[in-house]
């Protein structure tokens, strides 16, 4: 049996206090299905809090601890097959006014250039539903780095 995933915060609940996140951005478009521009404003305003997806450090959640474990590996599998060169990512990303995120890697593409890989993990029932591509809120989440 593998050894839990613990997860250090490094800060994190000041920096989602002064920033909305990329992956809160949906909600300012209505388009988030976890999240409305109505809670956002109250979490961002201190007057609800953020729910806490942590225990002592462990994901509560068992669809969160199997992203959280498989990013590293499909992080690498995408290296390895696209030819992307990693780079030093930071923890918090911000733009100076209120906008940043939490990104999960920074790379270089041979053919495009710089840019971030933002894994998502989802069940074959899930991902069906989507398409041809993400749903909007994980396309909003990844423009929200540029």
């Amino acid at each position: 049996m593998n050894a839990p995933v613990k997860i250090a915060s490094d800060g994190d609940d000041a920096f989602r206090a002064t920033h909305v996140g990329a992956s809160e951005v949906a909600a300012l478009f209505d388009c988030s299905p976890y999240l409305t521009r109505f809670e956002l404003f109250h979490r961002k305003a201190g007057n609800i809090s953020t729910p806490d997806f942590m225990a002592d450090g462990m994901p509560n959640n068992e669809r969160i601890e199997a992203g959280i474990r498989l990013e590293p590996a499909i992080i690498e599998w995408a290296c390895d097959r696209w030819g992307y060169q990693r780079r030093e990512t930071p923890r918090h990303l911000s733009n100076g006014a209120g906008l940043g995120g939490h990104p999960d890697q920074l790379v270089i593409c041979p053919e495009r250039g710089p840019g971030l890989l933002e894994v998502k993990t989802a069940d074959w029932l899930v991902a069906k539903k989507w398409g041809e591509e993400p749903p909007l809120n994980y396309l909003l989440q990844n423009l929200s780095y540029q």
